[in-house]
């Protein structure tokens, strides 16, 4: 058995400790790519035996150490993306929630204006507080979007290649 190449030890302590190194524009994201179609079983890498096949220069124990590495730090990644996005989707309920049980505020007109005055001010009213109502809600619904778009790239993309 030969020793462990220190290349392999330092990225596999890497996934420990800076796994955002392996995001999409991270130090070594390359190797999040090459280590994905790995794992994956790539049928691209099981038809190539010459020295194009990512990684042919390690010994068999070394890539092996490598994959497990990889599918691990992708396995509690995988558990990560689920609860934020479950934390993200509670978060909107509750926004959403609070939004609904507000009540608009209309004041009431001064008594020296006319009915007629007095209901097409109370109908504005009624416009602006509906508009605003509105606008929170897309507000809401984008920052939740936005939240569930950023969490679903953690990892390479972890759950868009999943679904």
């Amino acid at each position: 058995m030969t020793e462990r190449n220190h290349g392999v030890d330092i990225l596999i302590q890497r996934l420990k400790s800076n796994p955002e190194d392996f995001d999409y524009g991270g130090k070594f994201h390359h190797f999040a790519e090459t280590l994905s179609e790995i794992a994956g079983g790539s049928e691209r890498l099981r038809r190539t035996t010459d020295p194009i096949r990512p990684l042919y220069f390690l010994s068999e124990e070394d890539r092996t150490a490598l994959v497990e590495a990889w599918k691990e730090y992708m396995r509690e990644q995988f558990a990560t993306d689920i609860m934020r996005t479950l934390m993200e989707e509670e978060k909107l309920e509750e926004k959403v929630a609070k939004v609904i049980r507000k009540k608009p505020s209309i004041p009431r007109p001064p008594e020296d204006m006319d009915i007629q005055t007095q209901l097409q001010q109370q109908e504005q009213m009624i416009a602006m507080e509906r508009m605003r109502h509105e606008q929170l809600m897309a507000e809401a619904y984008n920052r939740a979007y936005n939240s569930q778009q950023s969490a679903s790239n953690i990892g390479g993309g972890l759950l868009k290649g999943i679904f």
